[in-house]
């Protein structure tokens, strides 16, 4: 039978007991055995409460990390959601776990169901992305064999754990036996402190976490222990890449999504004549094909499928591939360029946030008739969230309104009055027209 992590975290309880596998916030060290010992006992209480599902909405780095492991050893399926999202959206998932279909037998099968990741995929709709132990150990072992991480390498977990690029970092350290330096979030004070302190030799950020500490660094080169920087979840601008590049940061522009349990292509080391939306060869056990331009991806590390109430594997998938949403093409040795996307999927400081989810909550605001949410492209956020609407109330009543109902990167930088929106001639919203609008209008850049 194929490991999973649950495997690779007994395997190293087991031969590497005392080496550490967190470091959690407040620095305190827990070794793999520690560590093992702690998610067997959680799993236990897990499995008392015999629902077959686990769902959480906010929880500490450590909790979350635990419950990676120990959701499939008690037979169920961590999912971790974002505490800013809105409250509807969170309803729909709560629905979506409620199924009393169990998600795994016991003990934990790898090809069962080891994690689900809440996205609002293409359309708005929520979904849950189904990824199995083997999908997640087929990610870890290519990322492994394109980057490289060995024990006593450090990678710093500063990113969100309802993510999956944040939770990968523990799968990953897990099968090579490398420390997962856990903290609640990113916070530039923090991340500079562990750089600096910590022996971190590999980092995963966002580009505007990378500006965030770029400006924070005062744009001086990190320790010498810093390897890779895997800098993916939005599109990473020229002028970033050429600033950090010139600042001796070891970046490795990289592509992936929750459907392929976080990387499928990586570019390491980054080139000095690198282009915008170059993201590096396919990582092993990938293959690409393309579909009405779309790329299309399949292998054994991308999803089981979207969650349904049977858990039936396959929804979401045309015969074991996953189509995507981004325009790619090929370029000198297989190399993937990312050109744009096909959706209206606004993608904000990393976050992927769709307008209707944003768009429906600020309808619900005093004094709002109709309402419409475009992003303007900015080298922090990526796509910067501006909400253009139609109504009587005051931008600045909509703002606070809106402040009450949106968090974090569902909640506009920018909310401007305007006398009609765009539409086309069938009445529909036109999102190309509404973009050069919000762009027009708005000050904030």
């Amino acid at each position: 039978m194929t490991e999973g992590p649950v495997q690779w975290l007994e395997r190293q309880a087991q031969d590497s007991s005392q080496a550490l596998a967190l470091v959690l916030p407040d620095g305190e060290g827990i070794s793999f055995k520690a560590f093992y010992d702690h998610v067997v006992a959680e799993a236990e209480r897990i499995r008392c409460e015999g629902d077959g599902r686990l769902v959480t909405i906010q929880a500490s780095a450590f909790d979350l990390a635990t419950l990676l492991f120990a959701a499939p050893l008690a037979g169920c399926a961590l999912m971790p959601l974002d505490p800013n999202m809105p409250v509807e959206t969170r309803r729909s998932f709560d629905l979506m776990a409620a199924s009393p279909t169990p998600f795994s037998p016991l003990p934990p099968d790898p090809e069962a169901v080891h994690l689900v990741i809440a996205t609002s995929g293409t359309t708005g709709a929520p979904k849950g992305v189904m990824l199995t132990g083997a999908n997640l150990a087929a990610s870890a072992l290519a990322s492994r064999q394109r980057i490289g991480l060995e024990p006593g390498d450090r990678w710093l977990a500063c990113l969100p754990l309802f993510h999956i690029g944040g939770l990968s970092i523990l799968t990953r350290c897990m099968e090579a036996g490398a420390t997962a330096v856990l903290q609640e979030g990113f916070r530039e004070e923090a991340v500079y402190a562990a750089l600096q302190k910590k022996a971190i030799t590999h980092l995963s950020l966002v580009p505007t976490m990378l500006l965030r500490l770029l400006e924070a660094w005062g744009d001086r080169p990190p320790p010498n222990s810093l390897k890779h920087v895997l800098v993916g979840g939005a599109a990473l601008s020229a002028p970033l890449a050429r600033r950090a590049q010139k600042a001796g940061w070891p970046l490795s522009p990289t592509y992936g999504m929750s459907e392929t349990a976080s990387q499928c292509a990586t570019l390491s080391p980054m080139p000095p004549n690198w282009r915008e939306g170059q993201v590096g060869p396919l990582l092993d056990g990938f293959e690409a094909s393309f579909q009405d331009e779309r790329l299309k991806l399949r292998g054994p590390a991308v999803m089981a499928g979207y969650l349904t109430a049977d858990r039936r594997p396959g929804e979401g998938l045309l015969d074991g591939w996953f189509v995507t949403n981004d325009l790619v093409q090929l370029g000198a040795g297989d190399s993937l360029e990312v050109l744009g996307r096909t959706d209206d999927v606004l993608v904000s400081g990393g976050e992927n946030v769709h307008p209707a989810v944003v768009e429906s909550a600020l309808a619900n605001c005093c004094g709002v008739e109709e309402v419409a949410v475009a992003g303007i492209k900015d080298q922090r956020w990526g796509d910067c969230l501006v909400a253009l609407y139609i109504g009587s109330a005051p931008a600045e009543a909509v703002a606070r309104d809106a402040a009450s109902k949106l968090k974090g990167a569902y909640k506009p930088k920018q909310i401007i009055g305007v006398s009609a929106l765009p539409r086309n001639s069938l009445g529909k919203l036109d999102r190309k027209a509404l973009g050069k609008l919000a762009k027009e209008k708005a000050t904030l850049l």
